[in-house]
């Protein structure tokens, strides 16, 4: 899972440590949710079972983990809930039709009925998330609130600046950086991040993404 993007960050030159940190963090969600038994729970195993939802998961897991060493966490329970959170931010797909699930990688070309259902998969994740007995609240936060931006221009919730978990931050700059990188694999996707996206993050947490690809 994840190869395609562990490929491009090997020809970003990003340092073999940091790519370990990656692949590590894939681990260590692949094993929090066999330890947990999401892997045979309905959604979660349907999740595991669809190779564009876990692979785009597995991917977010290694962009998040940069920031995460960026930011020098080292609770290992703490950067392991926030790998899961980010391999599962986008279980609440499963529930939408398949029509619209195929349009998420260009979401313009969504009708104003499809746009209103697909901003409900974050809250629709974070409900499926908060059903599994001992679940720690931070995954199905991260869930709900991947979308949201600190212009209030995200969605559920709109929420803005001081309302959204920076694990939820972090997990939803590494999904933009993953749309920009697959519209245009050979652009400089970091330069747009730059500038089309720095007002939607908070500083820290862009700082963090900005000297993780100088690592």
């Amino acid at each position: 899972l994840g190869s395609e993007t562990f490929g491009y960050l090997q020809s970003a030159g990003i340092s073999e440590a940091t790519l370990g940190v990656a692949q590590s963090f894939v681990k260590q969600a692949n094993y929090l949710v066999k330890k947990t038994g999401l892997h045979n729970v309905g959604e979660m195993k349907a999740f595991l079972d669809n190779m564009d939802l876990s692979d785009h998961g597995a991917s977010n897991v290694m962009i998040t983990s940069m920031m995460v060493k960026s930011m020098g966490f080292v609770d290992d329970k703490v950067t392991g809930l926030i790998a899961m959170g980010a391999f599962l931010h986008d279980i609440g797909l499963l529930s939408l039709p398949e029509a619209i699930r195929n349009k998420e990688d260009n979401e313009a070309s969504l009708t104003p009925e499809e746009r209103e259902k697909y901003e409900l998969h974050p809250k629709l994740g974070a409900d499926m998330l908060s059903k599994v007995p001992h679940m720690n609240p931070l995954v199905p936060q991260i869930a709900m609130q991947h979308h949201e931006r600190r212009t209030r221009k995200g969605f559920p919730n709109k929420l803005g600046s001081g309302a959204i978990s920076p694990a939820a931050e972090m997990v939803g700059l590494s999904d933009t950086f993953l749309r920009i990188v697959k519209a245009n694999p050979g652009g400089n996707a970091l330069e747009l991040i730059k500038q089309e996206y720095s007002d939607d993050f908070s500083l820290k947490i862009m700082d963090s993404f900005l000297r993780a690809f100088q690592a």
